[in-house]
């Protein structure tokens, strides 16, 4: 069983092991030493958080649980017009097993309920994009483009 659980203070290490795990590839490109990369990850991951509670306030920060173990983060503005999926990320050991599948779901199903839409963000070349249009996610006609990262809109 997949659920999302608000996240606590205790969470903390956790969400910012799902944050480095969700860069690994990324970040092992720039050939730094372990203490330099932690630390890109730490101001990486405090920035976002950040930006995130103060562009969207009554956003929830989430802890994934497939069979009641931690797997991933759900960070998630359900707002009055859409729900923004703001992070999503699994461990590694927990992607491509259909929890990502069954999260995305359940939100859609939610949406729809609400009659609203889902939006997200994410980087061309990510697998996850593969899941999301499969999922009926779409590129935003109403963004303007640029940057690395492409908006997906889905819509019942």
């Amino acid at each position: 069983m997949i659920r999302v659980r608000p996240a606590t203070d205790a969470d903390d290490a956790f969400l910012r092991a799902v944050h480095a795990a969700s860069r690994d590839e990324e970040v092992a490109r720039f050939g730094w030493d372990p203490g330099r990369t932690a630390a890109l990850l730490a101001m990486q991951f405090d920035a976002q958080r950040r930006h995130f509670r103060s562009a969207w306030p009554r956003a929830v920060d989430g802890v994934v649980e497939a069979a009641g173990e931690p797997v991933g983060r759900l960070y998630l503005d359900r707002g009055p017009a859409a729900f923004t999926v703001l992070d999503v990320a699994l461990l590694a050991g927990a992607r491509g097993t259909g929890i990502g599948t069954a999260l995305l779901r359940g939100l859609q199903a939610e949406a729809a309920a609400l009659g609203r839409a889902i939006e997200l963000r994410v980087v061309s070349g990510n697998p996850a994009r593969r899941l999301y249009e499969r999922l009926g996610f779409r590129p935003d006609a109403r963004d303007a483009g640029g940057g690395p990262r492409l908006a997906l809109r889905w819509a019942a």
